[in-house]
């Protein structure tokens, strides 16, 4: 359990780093909003999709219990069978059925919260065929909502009858007992139960159940694992069969909420990206290096979401900034100069590095050179102003021969 809950944590930490970082490649601002909340939705997301590879084992650990496998001391197991007591039975405090197992609580509608008011579990020794319950179970069972006016008498009676305790924070309950009872209330409750909602889930004597546990052969039962953070035993009421199909079930809830959130830290970082453009990122830190996945993803957001601002280079007149890459090669350019022939721009980049020429009729690339390999796939060209004296722009083109992203404020000569 300690190994699962750091697991998670890396995750969670990871998922924080990603979404952090994509805010912070648009905007810096954006950086810390993006990985506390997008973070938290990712990992959300992540920890749904993983939930489906614990019931995969979960249920290849029933089907080793169907075969008659024999545990191993100190291993997570599953025990299947009816679930039959070994001592007194207990009563369920608000329906009064029969049980060797129950949970409830008493819960407090408020204007925008729920409150619960009381709560508290009960079990007595019990085994599943020949495996002992050694601890208390987080009970995974349908809870029933307890209505009428003898339910409301009974659970009253059990409020003025029972001792409740305040649980202290940071100090867990013990349930790790074959014989385990508390009863938890907050520190105000309200002891006539008005408009109070009543919840209880039992386990009653030779129902069919299926336990995940520690297997502890000294004990010879299922028990907690040693010194886990959160109590790790389970109890799942049904057959075999019924709790394999629920697994098939809650699996596909997993895809459906994992991607759906996913989908949500995809679609708030896309609406990051498009509002805030590529171009106005470069803008805002001059000095950045412009990842090729990032102009990549500014195609993909641009085919989908249409608009017509522009984004100033704010260079100097005869400056340069962006990235060209033709195999091992890469430049940096940092200075331009443009010469004007009919409706035709020709753009030189640092001697020669690249050189683009622009036809200012249709804002095209009519010709385009990269460390002297001639680019013959289409090339794109934003033409931002263009006069007599100097044009600007930013182009860009990501080819498998050849790479580039540059933006540019080049005098023109004639």
């Amino acid at each position: 359990m300690k190994k699962t809950c750091s697991t998670w944590t890396i995750v969670y930490l990871a998922c924080a780093a990603l979404m952090g970082f994509l805010g912070f490649r648009r905007i810096a601002i954006a950086a810390v909003p993006m990985a506390i909340a997008g973070g938290a939705i990712l990992w959300l997301g992540v920890a749904y999709i993983g939930g489906i590879g614990d019931k995969v084992r979960k249920a290849a650990l029933i089907r080793r219990a169907i075969n008659g496998e024999t545990p191993r001391d100190g291993q997570i197991i599953a025990a299947v069978g009816r679930m039959e007591p070994l001592d007194d039975i207990l009563l369920s405090p608000f329906q009064r059925v029969p049980c060797v197992a129950y949970s409830y609580r008493v819960a407090r509608p408020r204007r925008k919260t729920v409150e619960t008011d009381y709560k508290g579990v009960g079990l007595v020794p019990s085994a599943i065929g020949p495996m002992k319950l050694l601890a208390w179970p987080n009970l995974d069972v349908t809870e029933t909502l307890c209505g009428g006016d003898d339910l409301l008498r009974h659970a009253r009676e059990y409020v003025a009858e029972t001792h409740f305790v305040v649980p202290e924070m940071m100090k867990p309950t013990p349930t790790k007992s074959p014989r385990v009872r508390y009863d938890h209330k907050n520190s105000h409750p309200d002891s006539t139960l008005t408009g109070s909602m009543l919840y209880e889930a039992v386990v009653r004597p030779g129902d069919e159940v299926c336990a995940f546990g520690y297997y502890s052969a000294m004990e010879g039962g299922l028990t907690h694992e040693p010194d886990a953070v959160v109590p790790s035993l389970t109890l799942m009421n049904g057959g075999a069969g019924d709790i394999m199909r629920r697994f098939v079930r809650r699996s596909i809830g997993n895809i459906v909420g994992g991607l759906f959130c996913i989908a949500i830290a995809a679609a708030g970082t896309i609406v990051l990206y498009a509002n805030v453009p590529l171009a106005a990122a470069e803008q805002m830190s001059p000095n950045r290096t412009t990842y090729w996945w990032e102009v990549r993803l500014e195609r993909l957001i641009k085919r989908h979401v249409k608009s017509d601002e522009t984004v100033p280079t704010e260079l100097e007149t005869g400056s340069a900034h962006g990235r060209i890459a033709v195999g091992d090669r890469e430049v940096r350019p940092t200075r331009c100069a443009a010469t004007l022939r009919d409706n035709f721009v020709t753009v030189v980049f640092d001697d020669n590095a690249a050189a683009a020429t622009i036809d200012l009729r249709t804002h095209t690339i009519a010709h385009l050179e990269l460390l002297g390999t001639t680019i013959t796939n289409e090339a794109e060209v934003e033409v931002l102003n263009v006069d007599r004296k100097w044009i600007e722009g930013r182009i860009t083109y990501i080819g498998d021969d050849a790479k580039c992203r540059i933006a540019f404020k080049a005098p023109v000569t004639e």
